[in-house]
């Protein structure tokens, strides 16, 4: 008979008890854009919406999308317009803020967030990959995750006794498909445990997140279309498709919430939740976030650093200054904690990598 495998001291335990802290930079590996990227294609997406408005006004579209069943044609583009010249001219750094600052173009803006995500989302289905590069590199760093989450298991239920939580400012979906994904292909487990395990409050979504959707099913190349060059009322499936396109949007962003700095209330469940798993955890890693000033303070993040004991991890993408003071001043209370010159730093308790959140793992930090 075969000699059963010794069992494996399990990862993320009791005393190893671990959060993930995610931001944009996370979720750039699988295909999502950053910052000003997603502000640029917001603007792309507004001036084809604001095509489709217009031409619909013009010519008595009576293809409504239902969510402006209590308005029109002519509020809906004026919107739009409203929309597309604002962030012309503040030419935003963060769209969540700029929303945020402007709550009357927040449902439209929250459309377009959503428009933007789907379609990346769809497209990096079809690519088999992170659609942000332009040629093949190692980008799956939810990987090392799952990984580790199966040492040490012996049964299915094992799964449970892994002390790990998620914490993320993004709206996609990418974190919770690839954990999915990689754990079902583990035949230990049980497709019920990996349901469950996954469930409740293992991963919070500070902001809210994309409704479930099919973004492969959808009828993505409307967008291209120019009504313009349809005669007449002759325009074929355009107005069906791209009524059914924006239903879909639409559906999938009624969870979105912008960060609005006046609103210290909102969203007060999930982050007190995240708070608590933060402060008791006994591992931070702190990926693709750049310590935005009033997500620290929503999380407590400096008083659960330095008033619990615990290792920090954070990645610092290409070694930005900024971030390296922002970071220091968190974890120590000043500015001058991680020197610039290093790939990679380590200040007592905590350590910080120059790399993407992939190569991090790979060659930095240690799960």
């Amino acid at each position: 008979m075969p000699r059963r495998r010794q069992r494996e001291k399990q990862v993320f335990t009791d005393e190893e008890s671990t959060v993930f802290i995610l931001g944009a930079g996370a979720s750039w590996h699988y295909g999502f854009p950053t910052g000003e990227a997603l502000v640029r294609e917001i603007g792309k997406k507004g001036a084809i919406l604001a095509r489709y408005y217009q031409h619909s006004m013009k010519i008595g579209n009576p293809e409504y999308p239902k969510f402006l069943a209590e308005t029109d044609w002519k509020r809906a583009w004026e919107q739009c317009e409203r929309l597309n010249r604002a962030l012309q001219q503040a030419n935003p750094l963060v769209i969540d803020y700029f929303l945020g600052l402007n709550p009357d173009l927040q449902e439209v803006g929250k459309l377009l967030i959503a428009w933007v995500l789907l379609e990346r989302d769809a497209r990096s289905r079809r690519h088999h990959g992170n659609i942000n590069r332009t040629e093949f590199a190692e980008d799956d760093w939810c990987r090392f995750v799952t990984h580790e989450l199966g040492v040490g298991c012996v049964a299915s239920d094992d799964l449970f006794k892994n002390k790990v939580s998620f914490v993320t400012f993004n709206y996609d979906m990418s974190l919770e498909a690839r954990l999915l994904n990689g754990l079902r292909h583990i035949e230990l487990f049980a497709a019920a445990d990996i349901e469950k395990f996954l469930s409740g409050s293992r991963i919070i979504h500070v902001y809210g997140k994309l409704a479930n959707s099919q973004p492969d099913a959808l009828p993505w190349s409307v967008e291209n279309d120019d009504p313009h060059s349809f005669k007449g009322f002759n325009s074929g499936d355009y107005h069906v498709n791209f009524a059914k396109l924006l239903n879909a949007v639409h559906d999938a962003s009624t969870d979105l919430r912008v960060i609005d700095p006046h609103n210290k209330g909102a969203d007060a469940e999930n982050i007190q939740l995240a708070r608590t798993q933060i402060t008791y955890a006994k591992r931070l890693f702190i990926l693709g976030y750049g310590f935005d000033e009033n997500n620290n303070q929503r999380l407590k993040l400096s008083e659960a650093i330095r008033q619990h004991k615990k290792r920090v991890y954070f990645t610092n993408f290409d070694n930005n200054r900024n971030i390296n003071k922002r970071a220091s001043k968190i974890i120590f209370g000043d500015e001058n904690h991680f020197r610039f010159e290093a790939d990679w730093n380590q200040a007592g308790l905590y350590e910080r990598s120059t790399r993407n959140v992939y190569d991090a793992f790979a060659r930095d930090f240690d799960l």
